[in-house]
Order: structure tokens, then sequence, then C-alpha cells
């Protein structure tokens, strides 16, 4: 019976350690490599999928932009995030209103139906 390799690697998980890249002798060995091959593609593949995944969720297939629910997601966040920072001192402009006309007809900047930000 040969002696145990000692197990230096096991327990920092450095997966870069000399001992776990050479292959235990023998068949069993080479089954366990072949398993070991065999495992790591199927994790590499499933990698793959959940990003594919993760990108077919958020992203509009014909424009490649953001769909809607992860960009008003991404907006909520940034506005709540932006509103513990610092005071707001703008109109933020929303699809379907338009800017109120003023007496000559010009846009006058305000926006129908904004209400200030209450803190």
């Amino acid at each position: 019976m040969r002696p145990a390799r000692p197990l230096e690697a096991a327990p920092s998980e450095d997966l870069a350690h000399p001992n776990l890249q050479s292959p235990l002798p023998g068949r069993t060995g080479q089954a366990l490599q072949a398993a070991v091959d065999r495992l790591a593609a199927r994790i590499r593949e499933r990698e793959v999928q959940r990003e594919l995944l993760h990108e077919a969720a958020t992203h509009d297939r014909l424009t490649g932009l953001f769909n809607r629910a992860t960009f008003f997601d991404h907006l909520t966040s940034d506005v709540e995030r932006l509103s513990q920072k610092c005071r707001p001192h703008s109109v933020l402009s929303l699809p379907g209103q338009r800017p109120e006309r003023g007496s000559s007809g010009s846009a006058t900047g305000a926006v129908t139906g904004a209400h200030p930000i209450e803190r």
C-alpha cells in the first residue's frame, strides 16, 4: 500500500495547488479524472445557460436593451439611492406627460401632473 498524499490544498480550498493538478495513478485515478472533467464541463454549460436565461429575462430580444421591468427596477433603485444622498432640485419628465404651455405658446418647462418629492 502506498502512502497517501498530504492534503495540503484541502483546508485552504486552493484549487490551483499542484497536488490537485496531477491525476491519481491507475484506472481508478483515470476514471475519477474523467468524472471530474465531465462534471466541470456540465458546470460550465450550466453557467452559460444561466447567463443566457438572465439575458432573456432582462433584455428585449429585438433591441437588446433592458426590458420594461428591468428598466423600472433600475430606475426605482437609482431614484431611492439618489433621494437618500441629495435633495431633488429638478423635475422628472415621465412618458405620456407633456410640458405646460405658457401664454405665448412656448414650453415653460413645467410638467403637468408632476409633484415635488416629499421626504
